[in-house]
């Protein structure tokens, strides 16, 4: 089955190179140019990757966020009034 059509990418090319080292869609960016046009194919190749018994894949994460402390205000706070 075709799973990148802007680069003519199919499955058994992906586990291919699963078995040659690829291990990140990156490294199959770099090896067929998977998700190198449009980019809607990188989460189906991510599980056809992630399916490959020689592949261990982490699920994507996002980088964690920051507490906010105060919220970003780009005025100084006001002086005080005397009373």
């Amino acid at each position: 089955m075709y799973v990148c059509l802007c680069q003519g990418v199919t499955d058994r090319q992906i586990r291919a190179a699963a078995e040659d080292g690829a291990r990140t869609v990156r490294d199959l960016n770099r090896r067929l140019g998977v998700g190198t046009g449009c980019g809607k194919c990188t989460s189906c190749a991510r599980e056809v990757l992630a399916a490959h018994p020689a592949v261990r894949v982490a699920p994507p994460t996002r980088p964690a966020r920051r507490p906010a402390a105060e919220p970003a205000c780009p005025f100084p706070d006001p002086e005080p009034v005397p009373a």
